[in-house]
């Protein structure tokens, strides 16, 4: 897919594409159609364009406020929850230390989970899936946890938190494969693509006496809206690119 490509070069070098190839549409669409139409023609449909056709400017607007607004908190959102999933599990390393019996367990099981987030969650986590290998050592972590036997009130106490600790590991591995992708991108994309082709193809009925005045109006126009759109594109997905969310941390904890 031709995002995923984009998100996956340097951000310098997908600013350039991105927005690039906005202007140079821009640019030659206004060329070819002041080939075939005099500016007099042209300058004809800047009497009743603006006030007909405003309301095209509202929609892109709000088209690109919505998926700039969407990607931003999805990128946010999931940064947290791995934050919130790895501080919880933290705290389930240091209340292992107090359930002597089952320590060594519990640190291979947590170990394990660990191991699979980075080796096939987080890969899978790109292409929009979970891991059935992650999801099976989480199980089996809390499987272990819950067959523990206190051996005293002190262990109770410890066990119960340590029950209460891992739900907020399970909500957290959620929340953060829920927001790794969108489950209407490629309706926003559709749409983001259909919009900004007609914000930049509108321009091109429209003229002026100088020819380079026009280009350079609808280069800032196409300019500005690619800039947006690369944004977009650049935080549509936390797990791709240079802004990438990286698993070094739960490689370090699983060491």
């Amino acid at each position: 897919m031709i995002i995923t490509w984009i998100q996956s070069l340097p951000l310098w070098l997908g600013f350039i594409i991105v927005v690039g190839s906005g202007v140079l549409l821009s640019s030659a669409g206004t060329l070819i159609v002041n080939m075939i139409f005099t500016p007099e023609e042209l300058i004809q449909n800047n009497v009743v364009g603006g006030f007909k056709f405003a309301f095209l400017a509202q929609i892109v607007a709000s088209l690109l406020a919505f998926s700039l607004v969407d990607s931003a908190s999805r990128f946010s959102s999931f940064q947290q929850r791995c934050d919130r999933e790895l501080a919880a599990i933290s705290l389930l390393e240091k209340l292992e230390v107090a359930l002597p019996s089952s320590t060594t367990r519990l640190r291979s099981a947590r170990r394990d989970y660990l191991r699979s987030v980075v080796d096939k969650e987080w890969s899978a986590m790109k292409v929009g899936q979970q891991s059935p290998e992650a999801e099976a050592n989480l199980g089996k972590w809390f499987m272990l946890a819950i067959s523990i036997e206190p051996r005293s009130e002190r262990e109770k106490l410890v066990l119960s938190q340590y029950v209460r600790t891992f739900s907020q590991v399970v909500e957290n591995r959620l929340g953060r494969l829920n927001d790794a992708s969108s489950s209407f991108e490629g309706l926003v994309w559709t749409s983001l693509s259909i919009a900004i082709l007609i914000t930049i193809t509108f321009n091109w009925f429209f003229g002026s006496n100088s020819l380079s005045t026009q280009v350079a109006m609808g280069t800032l126009l196409a300019g500005g809206v690619m800039s947006l759109v690369f944004l977009v594109i650049t935080l549509s997905s936390p797990l791709v690119g240079d802004l990438a969310v990286q698993p070094d941390i739960y490689i370090k904890m699983a060491l």
